[in-house]
């Protein structure tokens, strides 16, 4: 009885003398065997794919001027997007998360091997099993494990700090995009464009306020539009630096949107204010008009 291959064996005693017992525990070291010699070419493979993809040395000059190492050319291993969160420029994805999901996948090709089933459980179901044996596998804790987890973790933080760089290039821009365009074009209007229409020239030397300036209205609208060519000019849509892929489109857009917004309300202020100078001076001459054909003047 103990030389049978019985599948079909429940009596558990019996089965431990049987041959099929060895041959199944043989083929069980030999599957904990291959598998280890996978997951170790594995882990390694892919620890060395992310050192060689963050390996760039980067120079970061300005938005536009970004020198990665010449004898680098992998594609970006990433991709983000540039972005605006409340009034700071921001990534779309936090920078930490670059180093903690690929260390996370690093993890999860060992922890997911802990859980796999020996075959003599799967074959030998009429036999009862208080517990659930598993095979034999590379653990995280394993000393080459995690020295090679640092490795990784040491490269992709280094290839993080270009990126951090490169974000401080836009610190120019900062302060244009906190301005509130709406108080800039009203202050602009108190400086600039005169005292208010309908008044006496009375009221205009009581209020002391001087004239309407279009030209300096119009200078500043024409800053604005020269500042809208200079980022579209100075700021690329998409841009590589070291393993990452970066897309400025939208902060790129959303600068030269708002300098044509301030240059158009500034333009619609002039020709507001020119407007109403325009009616004031056209109702003074009617005034006079009037008082030339009044009776008094009449021969």
């Amino acid at each position: 009885t103990k030389g049978w291959y019985n599948l079909e064996e429940s009596n558990d005693d019996i089965y431990k003398k049987s041959k099929l017992k060895q041959f199944l525990r043989c083929l069980n070291l030999m599957m904990e065997a291959c598998m280890r010699t996978l997951l170790t070419n594995s882990v390694n493979e892919y620890a060395a794919f992310l050192k060689t993809c963050t390996a760039s040395q980067v120079t970061v000059t300005d938005c536009n001027t970004v020198v990665n190492d010449a004898n680098f050319r992998r594609p970006p291993l990433f991709a983000v997007d540039l972005a605006v969160e409340g009034t700071e420029f921001t990534y779309s994805s936090p920078l930490e998360s670059f180093v903690n999901v690929p260390l996370e996948r690093f993890n999860d090709l060992m922890t997911q091997t802990q859980s796999i089933t020996r075959v003599e459980r799967v074959v030998m179901r009429n036999l009862f099993w208080s517990f659930e044996p598993v095979m034999k596998s590379v653990h995280p804790s394993e000393e080459w494990v995690s020295e090679l987890r640092e490795e990784v973790r040491t490269a992709l933080a280094s290839s993080v700090e270009p990126l951090k760089k490169y974000l401080e290039t836009y610190e120019k821009y900062l302060e244009f995009l906190r301005l509130d365009v709406d108080a800039y074009v009203a202050q602009a209007e108190e400086d600039y464009g005169g005292p208010p229409p309908g008044l006496s020239e009375d009221e205009r030397n009581e209020l002391n306020k001087p004239d309407l300036n279009v030209n300096e209205l119009r200078k500043m609208a024409e800053e604005h539009l020269q500042a809208k060519l200079e980022v579209e000019d100075s700021v690329p849509e998409v841009i590589d630096v070291g393993a990452y892929h970066v897309s400025t489109q939208k902060v790129r857009r959303l600068l030269a949107d708002k300098h044509q917004e301030t240059a158009t309300k500034l333009l619609d202020l002039v020709a507001r204010k020119t407007g109403d100078n325009a009616t004031d001076a056209s109702g003074e001459f009617q005034r006079i008009m009037d008082r030339c054909v009044s009776p008094r003047f009449e021969m």
